[in-house]
Parts: C-alpha cells; sequence; structure tokens
C-alpha cells in the first residue's frame, strides 16, 4: 500500500516529546490555568495527576497506557492495587487519581440528583453509566415526590460481590418512609452487562409492589443496568409490575 493516504507521516513516526521538553505555555498544567479543562485531553489530565514519570517511563507514555488498559470509566471500577502494579504508580498518585474520578462521577450525578424521573431512560442519565462501571452489584432506591421529582439523591442499599446483593422489603420501604417520599424506583446493575432479570429479580419486584401498595406507596419501577446494546431493562416495560 503506497497511496499517500496509508504512507506514515513524519509527524506520526517522531518520538512523542516529554512533557519538560515542552515551552512551559504548552505544558498542560499551565493550559488548564490559562485555558480551562476543556481545552486538555483526557491524557493530558491524568498527566497532571500523575506529576512525573520514574525511570525508563516517561508521564506521557504512563498516562497514555493507563487510559488505553482502564478508560476513564475503568479508572473507577479499578482495583487500587490494579494501579499500584503499574509501574510509575505509587500509592499517592493512585489514591489522587481514584478520587479525581470519584470527584467527576459524582459531580455529574449531583447535577441531575434533582432530576424528575418520568421514563426508564431518567434513571440511566441519573447513576446508568456509573453501575454499569461497577465489578461488583449495587442498589440504589430512588424517591420521588408527587411531582415525580427525586426528593434525595439516589440511596445506595448494597453493596454485594459480582453474584449478587440481598434485598430486603422492609429496608427499601423504610428509606421511602423517612425521606418522605410517595413514590419510589428500584436500581440495580448486572456487572455481566446483560439486563435480563433473574428470577430473584422477579420476585423481589413483585414483593415490594404487593409490600408498597399496602403503605399507600408507589412502586414505579425496578431498573436494571446492564450495559452496550443493552445498557437498561425497565420491569414494569416488561410487564412484570402490575398496578
Amino acid at each position: 500500500m503506497t497511496a499517500p493516504e496509508y504512507a506514515d507521516s513524519a509527524a506520526d513516526r517522531a518520538p512523542q516529546r516529554r512533557v519538560q521538553e515542552l515551552p512551559e505555555e504548552q505544558r498542560p498544567r499551565e493550559r488548564l490555568l490559562r485555558l480551562g479543562h476543556e481545552a486538555l485531553r483526557n491524557d493530558e489530565l491524568l498527566q497532571i495527576l500523575i506529576g512525573s514519570g520514574v525511570q525508563g517511563r516517561d508521564v506521557v507514555e504512563l498516562s497514555q497506557s493507563l487510559l488505553e488498559r482502564y478508560g476513564l470509566a475503568g479508572l473507577l471500577r479499578a482495583h487500587p492495587q490494579e494501579l499500584l502494579n503499574e509501574h510509575g504508580l505509587g500509592q499517592a498518585t493512585v489514591t489522587r487519581i481514584l478520587a479525581a474520578v470519584a470527584i467527576g462521577w459524582r459531580a455529574a450525578r449531583d447535577e441531575r440528583q434533582m432530576a424528575k424521573i418520568v421514563h426508564p431512560k431518567d434513571v440511566w442519565e441519573l447513576c446508568g453509566p456509573e453501575l454499569a462501571s461497577l465489578s461488583h452489584e449495587e442498589v440504589r432506591i430512588l424517591v420521588l415526590n408527587r411531582q415525580q421529582n427525586l426528593v434525595a439523591p439516589p440511596v445506595t442499599l448494597y453493596r454485594g460481590t459480582a453474584h449478587g446483593a440481598n434485598v430486603r422489603v422492609a429496608e427499601i420501604l423504610h428509606e421511602v418512609i423517612v425521606r418522605q417520599g410517595i413514590a419510589f424506583l428500584m436500581v440495580h446493575n448486572h456487572p455481566s452487562g446483560d439486563p435480563t432479570p433473574s428470577r430473584a429479580d422477579r420476585e423481589t419486584s413483585k414483593a415490594l409492589n404487593k409490600a408498597a401498595k399496602t403503605m399507600d406507596l408507589e412502586f414505579v419501577d425496578h431498573v436494571i443496568i446492564g450495559g452496550g446494546d443493552r445498557p437498561w431493562l425497565s420491569l414494569r416495560s416488561q410487564g412484570l409490575i402490575d398496578g
């Protein structure tokens, strides 16, 4: 293949310049202060967190390698020991990275935490990407008022293993009552990425719906977060929750 569009350019063959070799005004820290975070690529933001490389591994190569291996969402769910095993990352750097990624997720979530919930897609936009990134199962409760607005941030009620989390109906209803909600949704993730409801999911939904009616509460939906081509599934839309 000798056509111009397949030929490597001189720029492609040129080695990546180290941060310290760049003019000061082109370095990530200086550009962040001058131009804001939108002007920086993800790997450049990561360079700022890492600070400097180690002998034989420059911070530019290290940051790009981390993003290629984990991605931003993957950094959130990566076990700290995985990152500590990366050549060039110490405890202080790993904690900075994990804290920064978590802050980003939480800031995005908090912007939407008082949103109106009228469709399963609203549940996905609120907490779907974060739940989909987890390697373990979490159960969250969304408590609503009469206008279908969240009355509080999503409540993380259970954290489990990759194989599931136990759910107690009484504990879920307690969370709704103490927040003075009149309606609620349950949302949890399947770490496998397949949102198909299990037998336990269906039975929990049935029990919640029945118990909610006795407390004059509305069980709006049970949304399962998956991934890929099936990011979420609503048990109500599947006809698995009546009323």
